[in-house]
């Protein structure tokens, strides 16, 4: 794993599939292996299980906190800051501004709490961890069931409006009416302005690579609700290394009207689904949109485009 902040300060490491390691004395714990065991160093881990780090927890000096990191495929953390950073005075530019900024950073917090999910309910199936009754390790399996499942469309929600919000963004006719990402992209691709169409191209490349798909995972999410009960593989499982995993299949295709005719051939999981286009849509956002904000202001006067510079 690259070492994106200081590696002393990580306390646990939740990985893909739910596999987790605790900073103990003796090393890495492993709280999912039947042998309870320990590793000396988080790639020895990576390397076995071809796993990359999805969530670091880090450790300060504060009471009852452990800040959160998220990581994405390419090993770099990903920040929950303020992405668009600048005051709008503009009340309706301002709540755009705002959606883009406030859905990023929930889906980033739900990325967090679903991916804890996976590593409880891995955790839960090893024996050795706990002493309680079977029906309340059952019922505390269900719990984190439910909870990754909500976690899960709450991410599709959020990655969804935030890329439409940002069509209110990209599109600056200040006379006609504000446009949601698909018609505001249709609109600068057909325009004369080259500068801004070269712009906004990764956008565009953007949504309808995950953005339209994820559109059809939120509405199929709502419709047929829990969306893993219907085939597919939903449980822990014992790996070669005897080590609980989870795995949580979603429907291959999501447009799919009717419940019956979903299918789960591609064995799409949750987790890895939801992380990986988290990072992918807030990457886009962070490079895209501020030069937009640039071009936005050329030929207008100041007081009218600071906003979006933050300026």
């Amino acid at each position: 794993m690259p070492d994106p902040f200081p590696t002393e300060d990580v306390v646990r490491i939740i990985y893909e599939r739910g596999v987790q390691l605790l900073r103990s004395d003796k090393g890495w714990l492993i709280p999912s292996s039947e042998r309870l065991q320990h590793v000396e160093n988080p790639e020895d881990i990576e390397r076995s299980l071809g796993v990359q780090p999805i969530i670091c927890d880090t450790q300060l000096n504060v009471p009852f906190f452990q800040p959160r990191r998220l990581i994405d495929p390419a090993g770099q953390p990903v920040s929950r800051a303020r992405y668009l950073k600048g005051y709008v005075e503009d009340p309706k530019r301002r709540i755009y501004k705002y959606m883009v900024e406030h859905h990023l950073y929930c889906a980033v917090a739900h990325l967090g709490y679903l991916a804890e999910a996976y590593g409880g309910l891995a955790v839960l199936e090893n024996q050795h961890r706990w002493s309680v009754p079977e029906h309340a390790r059952t019922q505390s399996q269900h719990q984190l069931q439910d909870s990754a499942l909500r976690h899960g469309e709450a991410i599709f929600t959020s990655l969804c409006s935030s890329l439409e919000a940002s069509g209110y963004l990209v599109w600056r006719d200040e006379k006609a009416k504000p446009a949601l990402l698909p018609e505001a992209i249709d609109k600068v691709m057909m325009s004369a302005d080259a500068d801004m169409r070269l712009l906004v191209a990764p956008l565009e490349e953007v949504w309808y690579e995950v953005g339209v798909e994820l559109a059809q995972y939120r509405d199929c999410s709502a419709m047929h609700h829990p969306i893993t009960s219907h085939g597919g593989e939903c449980g822990p499982i014992l790996n070669e290394a005897d080590m609980w995993e989870m795995r949580m299949e979603i429907p291959d295709n999501p447009d799919a009207s009717r419940s019956k005719d979903l299918t789960f051939d591609r064995g799409i999981d949750l987790l890895d689904y939801c992380w990986r286009t988290t990072c992918t849509v807030v990457r886009c956002i962070e490079t895209t949109l501020p030069p937009v904000y640039d071009l936005a202001m050329l030929g207008q006067e100041p007081s009218k485009w600071d906003w979006l510079t933050g300026e």
